[in-house]
């Protein structure tokens, strides 16, 4: 609850003790208070209180408690209770929040002094109710929690109001709960001293007058409209300069176009002249055809008639040519059976020779058998004898020794074979160290090239979500196909020029296309479509031949105060940035890297002749504005954003941090690569020794081997010696056999034989001697026969050639007939005569009679032919190509002309209204700043007054560019004498002296200010006690003086012997388990208010 002091007041009412004058209550008097002054304030479930009453005073009302006693409470009750926004406040977002723990209802009653006039108020807000014989105003809000809901009724004297009646009241009695400087909460103090110089003089100069307010809002509206109708003028004058110089130039193609189309009705004429003369023509070239297909046909008669007899002599020759070659083929066949005959009997002769021939060597065989075997067996005994002598001298080596030289090579090839085992594992594990040297060498490699190539795959890396598109990404490039079809994801082939447009293209680029893969026609599509989304779950886009239009030219972006188009403002790969044109419509998106005015963003929701909005989304600083507009009923309406920071679509996608780790893990990766070889080294080393062992064992094993190759060439000539001694001695053996047999009787049957032979020969001899004589006979016959063939044969050729002489001649005068026949019927009625007929026919008369005239005119000249008509319309024609005939001129000129006289209609206008606007903007700075400066040089020497006490100066200062929207006050302080004024921000100063010219500031206002109120929540915060004794008195004189506005001021401490004023109150805000309950005991609520009663 509040009270005025903790001392106990019953002590004036007992009985025991010096009695003293009876207390009586002061009558309550609201004549101090300005209208819109808070006179009370009462609570209920509201934040710390279940129930509490405040009575204030018309100047200053210092309330103080300790810290969660509810001293902020009170300063959330008057901005929620005039309908203020919780932001207002600084505190929770939802109004619901302010009620009490374990209640559902809250209630706010602030009684307001009313106004002067208030049938004037009533009107103004249009209420039913009267307002008028009441001193007081009580507003009062009902805040209601319904589950997640909350809910706030409103009410003027008890009379229910909406919440829009409530602001306009507070408007009405110009309460500024927005104004930092008419209303600073405690959790608001930091954002004062943040507050930008242009927002510190717009709430000064609202705390003292909002009409100067009203009056540079007008100027800074009509400067920005200045410049916008200035810009218009420039561009329309220089399109009007432009327009005439078009003008001009389109003027004299019209002429060239009216001697154009001169000649070109010329062309026609003769091109309609045509078919007269091809009529003509081919008439004439008709008859001339008659007279020769008449002809050809009289030659072809002649002919068949002179060619009559000798076809009938190449008849009977061809008669005789049959008969004489019948002969001819039957000696031949006569002469061929008879030389059958004589070869046979010749075939016959030959084999009984060879018989002959065969017996008589087999005789002589017999005759001298026996000698020769005698010979051959005396040469086997010779041979046989000297290979036993040579056997004998042979020493064959003992079975042992060879065996032990086997053992010793067995055991040197097992010796060998452990070695190279051993040398396989050392060549087996220095492989594998060559592989991860390969491995960490190129890895290695990969991150040296992330850190200084363009391939943008490592951007890939920054997101687990990215592993599958990079997966995909690293596919497409191992397939040569894809190469120029299948494009990268944009993240990748696309970056903004300028780091500040890169958030602008991540904002208007959705997710799944930035990294999606783009297919450069349907064709791609098709052909890699299945082939990439069956391996990898990714998106793709595919381009098409679709084009749009922009809003409007870029050239008239600048009207709007934009740069251009997004699209102007991103390079890469032209393709995936057409794709991104025509799936995030970039080009279609207007972007300023500075924030628009409320002005021009009001104008960008104009809708267009149309009735649509020309832009659905636009970029201007760090906002995004997207414009909506209902399909139903074509209301538009704006959604305002702030854009989201991003690390994608940079020139440089690696930062300092990822350069470092990368750097780090190539050293790593090298240390590796060293460690890996320094092993391979040993490995070298240890199999040099195994090499060496290898080649002793190599040398001992061609010792053994070669002392085993003696050996063995030893045994291998014993075995062949002995082989050639068994064969030997079988072949002498057979020899002696064949020796002992008797070959007389064969003998004689073999000559027996020869003499049955000799016989077969004289008989065949005699046959074919007869033969011979008849081959002889034939050959003569059938030479005759070939003669009388050749003669006829020869006669027959020759009138083959005479009678092919006469069908040549046939052949070529009938094909001359026939073409001509053919010729002379196809041209009798063409498909071309007849178009020419229907053509000229298609002629109206008047056509017809001025084509006679330039048929009759040339006639009369001999040119009317083809020929000559063909060249005058080629002439023509050629003549014709070198003029300017651009049909659309004269629809250009006409365009031309009238945009002139629309901009000779409009410019005038604009030109005027420029000027209106200029004499209006003088006019309004005249008021305004005569009078800005007046308040801030007043202001400005009141806060150094104060300042001087505190520090060593302070002035505020009104700086003026040409822009009335950078306009600004500034607070100049320095805290130290050799120091120079420095502007207060919160970068340079310390928070206590901040806190101190913040306050300073305030206190400066209190004589300007107009609002009926001020509130400052717990500003002495972070001051050392000297200065919180200096501001305190400050404060207090400038709160209790003369005509100030009524003062709250909010702390939770206060230091002993401050200055204290009659006018102002001091509200001691206690809370605790002793304090009388006032919902229990409903008198208590005023319990301890000195401010009741007169001493």
């Amino acid at each position: 609850m509040a009270t005025a002091s903790i001392m106990d007041l019953s002590r004036f009412a007992s009985s025991s003790g010096p009695q003293t004058k009876k207390l009586k209550l002061a009558p309550r008097t609201y004549d101090q208070f300005q209208p819109g002054s808070i006179v009370k304030i009462k609570l209920q479930n509201f934040v710390t209180y279940r129930l509490t009453e405040f009575n204030l005073s018309p100047s200053l009302n210092m309330i103080i408690g300790p810290n969660g006693s509810g001293k902020s409470t009170f300063v959330c009750a008057v901005c929620l209770g005039l309908a203020g926004k919780p932001e207002f406040i600084g505190r929770a977002k939802r109004v619901d929040d302010f009620i009490k723990n374990g209640e559902d209802t809250s209630r706010i009653e602030i009684f307001l002094k009313n106004y002067e006039d208030p049938t004037e108020l009533q009107s103004s807000l249009n209420l039913k109710f009267n307002l008028a014989g009441k001193d007081l105003l009580k507003v009062t809000r009902l805040i209601q929690r319904d589950g997640n809901k909350c809910k706030s009724d409103y009410f003027i004297n008890d009379k229910p109001v909406t919440e829009n009646v409530i602001k306009n009241l507070v408007k009405f009695l110009n309460i500024q709960l927005d104004n930092l400087c008419q209303f600073l909460s405690q959790e608001r103090v930091e954002e004062f001293a943040r507050l930008k110089s242009d927002k510190l003089l717009v709430e000064t100069v609202r705390s003292i007058d909002a009409q100067l307010l009203q009056i540079l809002d007008d100027l800074k509206s009509s400067q920005n409209d200045e410049t916008t109708l200035e810009n218009e003028v420039d561009i329309k004058q220089k399109r009007f300069n432009e327009l005439e110089t078009d003008r001009n130039k389109l003027e004299a193609s019209v002429r060239s176009l009216k001697e154009f189309e001169t000649m070109k009705e010329d062309i026609e004429i003769h091109k309609k002249l045509l078919p007269y003369v091809k009529v003509k023509d081919h008439k004439e070239n008709l008859q001339r055809l008659k007279g020769d297909y008449e002809l050809a046909k009289q030659n072809l008669r002649a002919l068949l008639k002179d060619k009559k007899p000798f076809v009938d002599t190449k008849l009977d020759m061809e008669t005789k040519v049959d008969e004489f070659a019948e002969n001819k083929r039957s000696k031949e066949e006569e002469l061929k059976l008879t030389r059958n005959k004589l070869m046979n009997v010749f075939n016959d002769l030959k084999v009984v020779r060879e018989n002959i021939i065969k017996k008589q060597t087999q005789t002589a065989y017999y005759k001298t058998r026996t000698k020769k075997l005698h010979e051959e067996m005396a040469k086997t005994k010779e041979t046989l004898e000297a290979n036993q002598t040579k056997l004998t001298q042979i020493a064959l080596p003992d079975a042992t020794l060879l065996e032990e030289i086997e053992k010793k090579r067995s055991a040197l090839l097992d010796e060998d074979s452990n070695v190279r085992n051993k040398m396989g594992d050392i060549d087996n594990k220095a492989n594998s160290i060559n592989h991860e040297i390969r491995q960490l060498t190129r890895q290695a490699e990969n991150k040296v090239k992330s850190l200084t190539g363009t391939d943008k795959i490592g951007i890939l890396d920054l997101d687990r979500s990215f592993i599958e598109i990079k997966r995909a990404v690293q596919y497409i490039r191992t397939i040569p196909a894809m190469k120029g079809k299948v494009l990268e994801p944009p993240l990748m082939t696309v970056s903004a020029k300028h780091p500040q447009f890169a958030k602008y293209l991540a904002n208007s680029v959705d997710f799944n296309t930035s990294i999606a893969l783009t297919m450069i026609d349907s064709n791609a599509y098709e052909q890699f479509n299945d082939q990439i989304l069956k391996q990898f779950r990714i998106n793709l886009r595919e381009i098409s031949n679709r084009e749009s239009q922009q809003p409007m030219p870029r050239e008239q972006l600048a009207q709007y105060g934009f740069e251009g188009y997004l699209s102007d403002f991103v390079t890469g790969d032209t393709n995936v940035i057409n794709m991104l044109r025509q799936i995030n419509n970039i080009h279609t998106i207007p972007v300023s890297r500075k924030e628009l005015t409320p002005r021009q963003l009001e104008r960008l929701l104009q809708p267009g002749p149309n009735g649509k909005v020309l832009f659905r989304r636009a970029l201007h600083g760090d906002r995004v504005f997207d414009i909506r507009q209902s399909s139903y009923t074509g209301q538009i309406y704006s959604v305002d954003s702030s854009l989201k920071p991003t690390r994608y679509y940079q020139s440089s996608i690696i930062s300092d941090e990822q350069k470092n780790r990368i750097e780090e893990d190539v050293r790593k990766l090298k240390s590796q690569v060293e460690e890996r070889k320094a092993k391979l080294e040993n490995l070298s080393n240890e199999r040099g020794e195994f090499k060496h062992q290898l080649s002793s064992i190599a040398r001992e094993n061609e010792r053994i081997s070669q002392k085993g190759h003696e050996l063995n060439e030893v045994r291998k000539q014993y075995s062949m010696v002995k082989s050639t001694i068994e064969s030997l001695e079988s072949k002498f053996q057979e020899l002696n056999n064949d020796a002992r047999k008797d070959v007389s009787q064969k003998i004689k049957a073999v000559e027996a034989s020869i003499s049955k032979e000799l016989k077969i020969q004289t008989d065949l001899l005699k046959q074919m001697v007869g033969l011979m004589g008849n081959v002889n006979s034939c050959q003569k016959e059938l030479f005759k026969a070939d003669l009388e063939y050749l003669e006829a044969k020869n006669n027959d050729v020759s009138m083959n050639d005479v009678i092919g002489f006469f069908n040549d001649r046939e052949d070529e005068l009938k094909k001359e007939f026939e073409t001509k026949r053919e010729t002379v019927r196809r041209l009798r009625d063409t498909e071309e005569y007849q178009q020419w007929i229907r053509q000229i026919r298609s002629y109206d008369d008047s056509t017809r009679e001025k084509l006679n005239d330039y048929a009759e005119g040339y006639e009369k000249d001999g040119t009317f032919n083809v020929t000559h008509i063909t060249e005058i319309i080629d002439k023509l024609e050629s003549e014709i190509s070198m003029i300017n005939h651009d049909a659309s001129s004269i629809t250009i000129l006409k365009q031309v002309e009238k945009e002139i006289s629309q901009l000779e209609e409009t410019l005038p206008k604009q030109q005027v209204e420029l000027k209106s606007i200029k004499e209006k903007i003088k006019q309004g700075r005249s008021t305004l700043e005569p009078k800005l400066d007046e308040i801030i040089e007043k202001i400005s020497t009141r806060f150094s007054r104060l300042f001087k006490n505190v520090g060593s100066a302070g002035a505020v200062n009104l700086v003026k560019p040409h822009q009335f929207s950078e306009w600004k006050i500034e607070i100049m302080v320095k805290f130290r004498d050799n120091a120079t004024l420095k502007r207060l921000d919160s970068h340079t100063q310390s928070g206590g002296e901040r806190a101190v010219s913040t306050v300073l500031y305030m206190i400066a206002l209190q004589e300007f200010t107009s609002a009926p109120f001020r509130v400052v929540d717990e500003i002495n915060q972070g001051m050392d006690a000297r200065n919180e004794r200096i501001v305190h008195k400050a404060m207090v004189e400038n709160a209790c003086a003369e005509n100030t506005s009524q003062y709250f001021l909010i702390t939770p401490k206060l230091l002993t012997d401050l200055h204290y004023h009659e006018k102002m109150r001091i509200h001691c805000v206690m809370a605790g388990s002793w304090i009388p309950n006032p919902s229990e005991e409903p008198e208590m609520v005023h319990f301890g208010e000195t401010s009741n009663y007169v001493f």
